[in-house]
């Protein structure tokens, strides 16, 4: 398998990128800001590794992407990072997720083929908010609400270029009806939306499955990357196509 990560230098992608390259056959091709930080922590794996240096929200950059291999499957999981200011932490670039989103699209949607894609969302958006324990019902909207908007965004532009996802009623704040229409429309064929819990424990090791619950109407509070890159691997193959798996502890 041939795959292309955006958003894989750390984080839930990072954590993918390793457990998809524990397969001796697969190859990935990997858009970064700074690939020289990447390649010293791929070792022996390098060599089954390209990178590209470039922005995940600059049309010719992801373009590059496809240039080469045939690229079987997309994996984005670019977000934003926290940054302190005067008025307390905010999110470095608030949009990523919606910029990325779109230029994506429209790159796939000039190509000659449809890759399967795999983008990693969170829990509590749209209609899974109401799914959440009380307690994340009333904490994400206070903390997460910037950040839900981005990914609501994701997700909205997602499910109307998928064939088999049904589209949201309504157009998140950060779209305009303009901007949508320039996005093919009903032409993906296999999405998986990736919803996680509350991230804990950094990059720590993955707990026991059996104190892990995946299903589109979880009722979980936290998780850690290690168990979502798990969980995307698992999609890469072809698990979970065509619907929103939330991930994260039963406690």
């Amino acid at each position: 398998m041939h795959a292309a990560f955006l958003g894989a230098s750390k984080g839930c992608g990072w954590n993918a990128l390793q457990i998809f390259l524990q397969d001796p056959t697969n190859t990935a091709i990997l858009l970064l800001r700074k690939p020289l930080e990447v390649k010293e922590k791929l070792g022996e794996n390098v060599n089954r590794v390209e990178m590209i240096q470039g922005n995940g929200t600059v049309l010719e950059d992801v373009k590059k992407l496809f240039e080469g291999k045939k690229v079987d499957v997309v994996v984005t999981s670019l977000g934003g990072a926290p940054v302190m200011t005067i008025r307390g932490p905010v999110v470095d670039q608030p949009t990523i997720c919606t910029d990325a989103t779109i230029t994506l699209l429209k790159v796939l949607g000039e190509l000659d083929y449809t890759p399967r894609v795999v983008a990693v969302s969170s829990m509590g958006i749209g209609e899974n908010h109401s799914v959440m324990p009380l307690l994340m019902r009333i904490l994400y909207p206070l903390v997460l609400s910037k950040p839900h908007q981005d990914k609501e965004s994701l997700e909205y532009l997602l499910s109307r270029s998928a064939k088999h996802i049904p589209t949201p009623t309504n157009l998140p704040p950060l779209l305009t009806a303009e901007k949508v229409q320039e996005i093919k429309a009903d032409f993906l064929p296999e999405v998986t939306i990736v919803r996680p819990a509350f991230f804990t424990g950094g990059d720590a090791p993955a707990r026991p499955e059996k104190e892990l619950q995946v299903d589109e109407k979880a009722c979980v509070y936290t998780v850690r990357r290690s168990e979502v890159g798990r969980l995307i691997v698992e999609c890469m193959k072809g698990g979970w196509v065509n619907k929103m798996p939330v991930i994260g502890y039963k406690r």
